[in-house]
């Protein structure tokens, strides 16, 4: 404001035009939002009614509104999820694909985007993926391509995953590191664990790969990889008791056909918004949250956000009055309504489905590790424009009185109130929930078309869902009798 005021020296008069004009710019911004929250609003009611078809239409017709040039690896997760819930494995490959591409580019800018993002607010910025996103992006590319039977790109798919993990692993603990030896650095994180070590889906993944090409060094070393996964995550595999572990049918496996199947259940959690004032007082900064807000009966807290009341940090205000406000997010997951989940084989039940992954579990872990690094990151930010603004209402104030102090710092609190709302995108539609079965189909007659039937209980035992899919079994090498539902609610 500043710069703009000394360099076009513009009349008080007219500067407040200007600002009255910006007010009306975020009016219409803060209008925008609302509209695209209804309209995923009409997107999410379709999912609920499992017309992912219509949900589909309306996202790709609603494209450029819903999804801005930023966004468009958050439209290729929404659109590749919702064409794997619709079993259209085609579209949901190419999409997903789209997905991993622009998230593959997008890593190699994260070092420029990182630099710019404590001057200008993450939600400017491109949109890159959630590395839990960028993770089972490729776990979901797998399971399409295992459900067509293609073993490379299965096989493809799993490294990449793996992959993923090592850098997820190496990208923190350099971030962590390097956050901390700063010599700026007024604030230590002084515990830090890493996110995920391992995917037990991934590994149970990698398991019915090897068996199917009847490797038995490579089936075993991915069964204790996935025990693994599971003993050294409790956090995370909370469902599985400590001493669960797969059941070895390789050689059952040689003798008798078996059926794989996956379910996908529930919705990824979603990320709200939380808001916090930022104040100079004698011997820092003092940061206090704002009243928590009420949210909406069918959400509950998932290990939320940030539980800091108040606190004074030790950092500058550079004699420069500091009131502003800023927000953060905060992680909500859904409520689950699914608790069981039967398999049923024409129309004799053969057993139930294993939680396998919480996607819900990881989402939170993630944002766990990284709502520090974010934390500290916007209040550095908030920061430096204060005192910015606070400058250049103190110049304004001595170039034409109390007039021009007054609209600088309306102008002030415009700016800090559009400029630091907290980033709250994520992909909408991947699942909280992914279970597994493993069943042997002994008596069974191998060449024979079977329909298959998934049964969605609730907790007090009523059936919520039920989808039936046909498939012939098959038996021998390379061949995986794999079968997928989803019941995204």
């Amino acid at each position: 404001m500043l710069c703009f005021y000394k360099v076009f020296k513009v009349k008080i008069q007219d500067y407040a035009w200007l600002l009255l004009c910006f007010s009306f710019s975020v009016l219409l911004f803060l209008q925008s939002c609302v509209s695209r929250n209804q309209a995923f609003r009409d997107i999410d009611l379709h999912v609920m009614e499992q017309d992912f078809s219509k949900a589909r239409a309306l996202i790709r017709e609603e494209k450029d509104y819903l999804y801005p040039d930023n966004d468009a690896i958050l439209f290729h997760l929404d659109d590749g999820m919702l064409a794997l819930y619709e079993n259209d494995r085609k579209s949901s490959i190419e999409q997903l694909r789209k997905a991993e591409a622009l998230m593959q580019e997008a890593q190699t800018k994260s070092l420029s985007k990182e630099a710019l993002s404590y001057i200008i607010n993450d939600t400017v910025l491109e949109y890159q993926g959630k590395d839990y996103e960028q993770l089972f992006t490729n776990i979901l590319l797998s399971l399409n391509y295992l459900e067509n039977n293609n073993f490379d790109d299965g096989y493809v798919e799993v490294r990449r995953a793996q992959n993923i993990i090592q850098r997820i692993q190496n990208n923190h603990q350099i971030i962590y590191d390097s956050f901390n030896s700063s010599d700026d650095a007024y604030i230590k994180i002084e515990e830090y664990q890493l996110p995920l070590i391992d995917s037990a889906l991934m590994r149970l993944f990698s398991s019915w790969l090897y068996r199917a090409d009847v490797d038995r060094s490579n089936y075993e070393v991915a069964l204790r990889n996935y025990k693994h996964a599971v003993e050294l995550q409790p956090e995370i595999y909370d469902f599985l008791s400590s001493d669960h572990e797969l059941e070895n049918s390789f050689d059952k496996n040689l003798m008798h056909p078996s059926i794989q199947v996956v379910a996908l259940t529930g919705r990824v959690p979603g990320l709200l918004e939380k808001r916090f004032s930022i104040n100079s007082v004698k011997n820092g900064i003092l940061v206090s949250s704002f009243q928590e807000k009420s949210f909406s009966p069918n959400a509950r807290a998932a290990n939320s956000s940030v539980q800091r009341d108040a606190v004074v940090f030790p950092l500058p205000s550079f004699g420069v009055p500091i009131n502003a406000s800023f927000a953060l997010p905060e992680i909500k997951a859904f409520t689950p309504i699914v608790y069981e989940i039967e398999l049923v084989v024409d129309g004799k039940p053969i057993g139930w489905l294993q939680k396998t992954e919480s996607l819900e579990n990881i989402a939170v872990r993630f944002f766990e590790s990284n709502i520090d690094f974010i934390y500290f990151k916007t209040i550095s930010r908030v920061i430096i424009k204060a005192v910015a603004l606070g400058i250049a209402s103190v110049e304004a104030e001595r170039q034409s009185g109390d007039l021009g102090r007054f609209i600088a710092d309306l102008g002030s609190i415009a700016f800090s109130q559009l400029s630091e709302k907290a980033d709250l995108r994520n992909a909408r539609y991947f699942p909280s929930t992914i279970w597994t079965g493993d069943f042997s189909l002994e008596g069974y007659t191998t060449g024979k078309e079977y329909m298959i039937s998934f049964l969605y209980y609730n907790k007090q035992g009523d059936i919520l869902y039920e989808e039936t899919k046909p498939i012939v079994i098959r038996k021998g090498a390379s061949v995986l009798n794999l079968l997928s539902s989803s019941f995204p609610q």
